[in-house]
């Protein structure tokens, strides 16, 4: 089990990031049946798949064991895998905060976005921090961090992030009127999606 939570915490989340859920999940399963789970980036991780692989509902008990297995001093990754979490479920249920948008602007305003280290992971945030600005109308700004999520989710070969990536795209146009690049972009993230 011991090198099994090695590789997860070395690879799980590019492997998230290319596309390759199915893996993943598979290993927290045979973690969870071994009784190696009690972990909360472990927990954690098995959130975020669940949340990749469109299991919403099932995502807000096992968010509650996350919190349960909190540390007293957790890392920043295990933070900024949470907030991803949090971030998703907000968006995907239409209860984003006004205080979260007004965060996210005044960041963007400042120059004070702060990604995490972790490069799938920074990605993510890029996105969703995309996602949040069209929510905000504020799309040229959108469309800038978006555009810079693309670039680096491709250079990375993280096909799920680019596949990603141009659905915040697809949405950013769809929200100015914008339907035939929304089209294309959202034939592109059907192109690039790829297997789970």
């Amino acid at each position: 089990p011991a090198l099994l939570i090695r590789l997860l915490r070395r690879h799980a989340l590019a492997l998230v990031a290319g596309g390759r859920l199915r893996v993943v999940r598979e290993a927290l399963g045979w973690l969870a049946a071994h009784s190696c789970d009690d972990d909360a980036w472990l927990a954690g991780l098995g959130v975020f798949v669940h949340l990749e692989a469109g299991d919403g509902p099932a995502t807000q008990a096992l968010l509650d064991r996350v919190d349960g297995l909190w540390p007293a001093d957790p890392s920043a990754d295990l933070v900024a895998l949470r907030e991803r979490v949090r971030i998703r479920l907000a968006v995907a249920d239409g209860t984003v905060d006004a205080g979260v948008l007004d965060a996210v602007v005044a960041a963007v305003d400042g120059g004070q976005q702060a990604d995490p280290d972790e490069p799938a992971l920074a990605i993510m945030s890029q996105l969703e921090r995309a996602t949040l600005l069209t929510i905000a109308a504020r799309t040229d700004d959108a469309l800038r961090i978006a555009g810079t999520a693309l670039d680096r989710a491709r250079a990375l070969g993280h096909g799920l992030l680019v596949a990603q990536a141009y659905t915040v795209l697809a949405y950013t146009a769809a929200t100015v009127g914008d339907y035939r690049r929304m089209t294309e972009m959202a034939e592109r993230a059907d192109h690039d999606a790829g297997p789970s």
